[in-house]
């Protein structure tokens, strides 16, 4: 994942040309992982869990072969850093996506009161923000 340039980075007169491109260029990538700093994906349940692709904040959640109802175990965390915010919802109320609390693991989600969120309305989201490895 992308860290934004130090301050004074992009003002240091030994700062070439090209370093300021990339400087710029990882601005826009940390800009990318705010929610709303890139469009909205849709992603299907699978094995009980999901991988988010780089830059992606905003995510619709199916479930696995569109099931009337699905659980997701863990969030893969490959391709996020830590102190990352996403914001997640159902595709359709009509299949429901319960995330699941601290079920072990890497990708884990740990939820407010310890309880399950039930994701059965299309109006409904929740924000998550990965801590470690958990």
């Amino acid at each position: 994942m992308t860290d934004m340039p130090a301050i004074g980075y992009l003002s240091d007169d030994a700062r070439t040309g090209g370093e300021q491109k990339q400087a710029f260029e990882d601005i826009r990538d940390v800009i990318a992982e705010l929610p709303g700093g890139s469009a909205e994906i849709e992603l299907t349940i699978s094995g009980g869990a999901i991988s988010i692709p780089v830059r992606s904040t905003v995510i619709k959640i199916d479930t696995e072969a569109d099931a009337a109802a699905d659980d997701l175990d863990t969030i893969g965390q490959g391709n996020s850093r830590d102190g990352q915010v996403i914001i997640v919802r159902p595709v359709d109320a009509g299949r429901v996506v319960t995330l699941k609390h601290g079920n072990g693991g890497t990708g884990q989600m740990l939820l407010t009161g310890s309880k399950e969120a039930v994701l059965d309305n299309v109006e409904l989201s929740i924000m998550l923000r990965r801590e470690g490895t958990a």
